[in-house]
């Protein structure tokens, strides 16, 4: 373990039980003060001398012992009211409480105040509470409208109905928090830890999730209209009945394994998104960009996919053959491909897509002018009904 490292533990550690090293200092301070009083009157007299040098000692460390005491008390004493002002439904007071955590340093690290408490219905507009450990704390119903909360270990916390409109939360730690009918429009969580958490109709519209982990998330009928969901990660979430109208970018993202029946995914862009065993049942896939998706093994039954861009292309491979009269010509085969992936997917009609499947099979999901595009349509939406 390097020097710098144990150091830094040792110095937590002395912070931690600093009353303790008081009392016991003072224990050894009059210990000390008896033995050098024995060795300076040990001539005549020794034990009048003695008896006033020890008694003389133990006042001056019991008045230490005493002062550091209330020292003790007082400071958590002050801990306590800070902690019950933050969660004042005053906003003056509770930032008033937060900024006197700041400056004496107890808002971060395992002992961090807020730990665990109750802040419900706090009035935290705008609080600088950059690094934080809310780990555990009651926050529902509470006003953090514009707070920044950049790498704050909000994990397992409880934000139900809570205002966080406007939040700086880059690379927070939301893991298992409940945001159930939480606000969080136009908040900023890129490099957050989202997994896990019960997001059931929160509202993340126009919220930036640039790389943002929302793995195996409960976000049913939550609106995620207009939200930048770059790299985001969508694996194994739940999000039926999510609103995703207008989502500004979705390139790259992760939706592996995740629940997406009947959203409106309208001309979304899902450029190289990765969305192997997604379940899209009765989705809207309408002109959206599927160029290089991965839909393999992907579940589409009663999923509209007309006019969606799935780039079709085609590679020529050319051999030559020699004739009976030796005579070489050269024979060009032609095979379409489409550069998005529907291997082992359940297509919109119910049939399965293989490997060894005719591509031009694909067309009559997407293109209106395939001839068989009606009848498909049509079986579509008996499916849906």
């Amino acid at each position: 373990m390097p020097v710098e490292t144990r150091r830094e533990e040792i110095r937590k550690i002395h912070r931690k039980y600093r009353f303790f090293y008081e009392m016991l200092g003072g224990a050894v301070v009059l210990v000390i003060s008896v033995f050098i009083g024995a060795a300076a009157f040990s001539a005549e007299n020794v034990d009048y001398r003695m008896n006033l040098f020890t008694e003389g000692m133990s006042i001056v460390a019991t008045v230490f012992m005493i002062n550091r005491w209330y020292s003790h008390r007082e400071r958590e004493s002050l801990k306590r009211r800070l902690i019950r002002e933050a969660g004042s439904r005053s906003h003056d007071i509770a930032i008033s409480a937060v900024e006197w955590m700041e400056r004496e340093g107890w808002l971060r690290g395992e002992d961090g105040l807020l730990k665990g408490a109750n802040l419900t219905g706090a009035r935290l507009r705008r609080a600088r509470l950059e690094g934080a450990n809310l780990e555990g704390a009651e926050l529902d119903f509470a006003d953090l409208r514009g707070a920044g909360l950049q790498k704050a270990k909000l994990n397992g916390v409880n934000l139900f109905m809570a205002d966080l409109r406007n939040c700086l939360l880059k690379d927070a730690d939301l893991c298992g928090a409940n945001l159930y009918e939480a606000k969080l429009r136009r908040a900023a969580l890129p490099g957050a830890n989202m997994e896990s958490i019960n997001g059931v109709d929160v509202d993340m519209s126009n919220t930036s999730l640039l790389g943002t982990v929302l793995k195996d998330a409960d976000l049913k009928i939550a609106d995620l209209q207009g939200a930048f969901l770059w790299e985001t990660d969508f694996t194994g979430a739940n999000l039926l009945s999510a609103k995703l109208a207008n989502v500004e970018e979705a390139k790259l993202a992760v939706w592996e394994r995740a629940t997406l029946s009947r959203v409106d995914l309208r001309a979304i862009d899902l450029e190289k998104a990765n969305m192997k065993g997604a379940i899209l049942r009765y989705a809207d896939l309408r002109n959206a960009n599927l160029a290089g998706t991965n839909l393999e093994n992907a579940d589409l039954y009663g999923a509209y996919l007309q006019n969606a861009n799935v780039r079709f292309w085609t590679l020529e491979t050319e051999s030559y053959i020699s004739d009976v009269q030796d005579t070489i010509r050269s024979d060009v085969t032609r095979t379409t491909y489409p550069e998005t992936n529907f291997v082992g997917a359940r297509l919109p009609d119910g049939t399965y897509f293989t490997e060894n499947m005719d591509t031009s099979e694909l067309k009559r999901f997407v293109f209106p002018t395939d001839e068989r595009f009606g009848y498909t349509l049509e079986k579509i939406k008996a499916i849906r009904r």
